[in-house]
């Protein structure tokens, strides 16, 4: 099983603690993790969607045993490459993670679409009353 980690904007491959620890369980369980580091602070948009694009082909991720797991913005481009690639490939056993995801990060904002495989953790912050 391939799994792509993509990180948070503030965070890298070597600093995210996610990434760590979804590469250090995943790994001893004998899937490959990919998680590159797609520069969101120093990129613009298009720069990020080029890379991951190029990444994932070069790599050879997309396959039918594929996860991908995003958190914050790393969530935004989880779901933007599920909702352009999955249809395209037609994979039987994808999955899409997302936690916390900022999904309205840019001006436009993104959804799942159609009966994509997209799962959605979310913490809720309560304001003290």
């Amino acid at each position: 099983m391939n799994i792509l980690f993509l990180h948070g904007k503030l965070s890298t491959p070597e600093t995210s603690h996610s990434a760590l620890a979804i590469k250090t369980f995943f790994t001893a369980k004998g899937m490959t993790v990919f998680i590159p580091d797609y520069k969101p602070n120093d990129s613009s948009k298009q720069e990020i969607e080029q890379f991951l694009n190029s990444y994932i082909k070069d790599n050879n991720i997309l396959a039918d045993d594929t996860a991908i797991i995003g958190i914050s913005l790393g969530g935004y481009w989880a779901l933007n490459i599920t909702n352009k690639k999955y249809l395209e490939m037609s994979l039987d056993d994808f999955k899409c993670i997302l936690l916390n995801p900022a999904l309205d990060y840019y001006d436009d904002a993104i959804y799942p679409v159609n009966d994509l495989p997209v799962t959605c953790f979310l913490n809720r912050l309560v304001a003290p009353e």
